[in-house]
C-alpha cells in the first residue's frame, strides 16, 4: 500500500490548501495511507474541522506561529520547530512514508533548515511549487522582480509577503538554494504551469522540474457534475460579474480601481466571495466567505462570467472552478490567464477589450453565452481526478514492491 505524507502551511484555507487536502482525501477513498500535516489554522490555533479530517495533524502551536512571525517580520527567517512531541510524529512520517509530498512550507511554521534536516530520511519528495518562494531569498510572489536571478540582496520587495523589516535576503538566498540543492537527488519539483516551471529549471538546472496543471477538488466536481448549469447568461439585462478572492482587499489580487470603474461606467452588477470586500453599493452583492462547494457551485452557476484581475498568481485556482462551473472568465492579461484559459481555447484581455465588451449589455451576453457553451464543452481540462492521476504517476515511480499495489 502506497504511503504519503503531505506537508502544508494551511489545512482548508487557500488554493494551495485546496489541492493539498484533495489530493490527500482522493488518495484515501482509493485505499492509499495518507497523512496530512499543516501548520496552523484562523488566529494560529489548530483548524477547526481538522477532527473531520482524516489524517490531519497540526505542527504548529500558537507561540510557536506567532514566535515565528515575528523573528520572519524582523529578519525574515523562522526559528522556532515544533514542538517536540508533533516534530517526533513527523519525523516518523516522514521516515515511513514512500512519498513525502510538500506544497507551501513559509508563512511562520517550520524552519526551512530543520525542515531539511527532517527530509533527508525521506525515501522520495515531490514539492508542488505553488509560489516562488523556494527560489528567492524571502519573496513568494515576483512581483515582477528579477533579483532572484542574481542571487537577491538589495531587496526593493520589502513589503512583498511574507514581508520583513531587515534585508537579509541574500544570505537566506544562499542558505536556502545550499538546503534545497542537497535535497535535489531525491526530489522532483511540480510547477503548475509551464511559465512557473521555467523559471524553476533556471534556478535549479541540475533539478527535475515537472508540470501539472491544478485541478479543482472532488467536492466542487461532483456538485457541478450534479448541477445542471444553464448554457444561457443570467435573466436581466445586466451582466453579473462574480469577484472571488479570500482576502478581497488584497490589491495584488484584487484591481479595486478596476472594479470601481466597471461599476460606474457600466450597469454590471458586481458579485463578491470572499472576506474584508471593499465594494458597496446598489450594484453590488458580497456573499461573504462560503465554505459549502455545492453553495459555491450555485452561486457561480448564476453569473455570466468570473472576473480575475490578479496579475501575480502563479495559476489562479478560482479560473478554474469558475470554468468546471460551466461559467467563462474575463480576465486580464498576465502569464497565469493566458495559460489557463488557453486550455479551454479562451483568452485574456486588456482593460480596453474588457470596457468594450461591457458597454453594451445585450451584445456582452450573446458574447458570454457563446464563451459559456464553449468553456462547458472544455471544462474537465481542470478535473481533479486528471491532477491526481498524474501525480499518482509521480507517486509510483521509483517505489518499491511493497507499494506497487497502492
Amino acid at each position: 500500500m502506497l504511503r504519503l505524507l503531505h506537508v502544508n502551511v494551511r489545512l482548508t484555507e487557500g488554493g494551495a490548501a485546496r489541492i493539498a487536502l484533495d489530493l490527500h482525501e482522493r488518495a484515501l477513498g482509493l485505499g492509499m495511507e495518507s497523512k496530512l500535516f499543516y501548520g496552523y489554522g484562523k488566529s494560529a490555533k489548530a483548524s477547526p474541522v481538522e477532527k473531520q479530517i482524516r489524517g490531519a495533524r497540526c505542527l504548529g502551536s500558537r507561540a510557536q506561529v506567532v514566535g515565528n512571525y515575528a523573528t520572519h517580520k524582523l529578519l525574515g527567517m523562522e526559528f522556532l520547530h515544533p514542538a517536540r512531541r508533533v516534530a517526533s510524529e513527523l519525523c516518523r512520517s516522514i521516515a515511513s512514508a514512500d512519498v513525502v509530498h510538500l506544497h507551501v512550507l513559509h508563512s511562520y511554521y517550520l524552519p526551512l533548515d530543520w525542515m531539511a534536516a527532517a527530509l533527508t530520511r525521506a525515501k522520495r519528495v515531490i514539492w508542488t511549487c505553488h509560489d516562488y518562494w523556494p527560489i528567492t531569498g524571502r519573496c513568494a510572489f515576483l512581483e515582477e522582480c528579477e533579483g532572484w536571478r542574481s542571487g537577491c540582496g538589495l531587496c526593493r520587495g520589502g513589503r512583498n509577503y511574507p514581508p520583513a523589516w531587515l534585508d537579509m535576503s541574500r544570505y537566506v538566498f544562499k542558505r536556502r538554494r545550499a538546503l534545497i540543492d542537497a535535497l535535489l537527488p531525491r526530489m522532483v519539483l511540480v510547477a503548475p504551469t509551464t511559465f512557473v516551471a521555467e523559471k524553476y529549471r533556471d534556478a535549479y538546472p541540475s533539478g527535475r522540474v515537472e508540470v501539472i496543471h491544478n485541478g479543482v477538488d472532488s467536492w466542487l466536481e461532483n456538485a457541478a457534475e450534479e448541477m445542471q448549469i444553464s448554457s444561457n447568461c443570467s435573466a436581466g439585462p445586466q451582466i453579473k460579474l462574480m469577484v472571488m478572492a479570500n482576502d478581497l482587499n488584497d490589491p495584488t489580487k484584487v484591481d479595486r480601481a478596476l472594479i470601481d470603474e466597471i461599476m460606474q461606467r457600466t450597469d454590471a452588477e458586481v458579485h463578491t466571495i470572499g472576506r474584508n470586500s471593499p465594494f458597496f453599493g446598489d450594484m453590488v452583492v458580497n456573499h461573504g466567505e462560503i465554505g459549502s462547494r455545492k453553495r459555491l457551485v450555485e452561486l457561480l452557476g448564476t453569473m455570466d462570467a468570473l472576473l480575475f484581475t490578479s496579475r501575480k498568481d502563479t495559476f489562479g485556482l478560482v479560473m478554474a472552478e469558475a470554468i468546471v462551473c460551466g461559467v467563462p472568465v474575463l480576465a486580464l492579461e498576465s502569464d497565469a490567464a493566458d495559460e489557463v484559459l488557453g486550455l479551454v481555447n479562451q483568452k485574456s484581455m486588456g482593460r480596453g477589450e474588457l470596457f468594450e465588451l461591457l458597454s453594451d449589455s445585450k451584445s456582452a451576453k450573446r458574447e458570454l453565452t457563446s464563451r459559456r457553451m464553449t468553456v462547458q464543452k472544455n471544462r474537465y481540462a481542470f478535473s481533479g481526478a486528471r491532477m491526481f492521476e498524474q501525480y499518482h504517476a509521480l507517486y509510483r515511480e521509483g517505489v518499491g514492491d511493497h507499494a506497487s499495489n497502492g
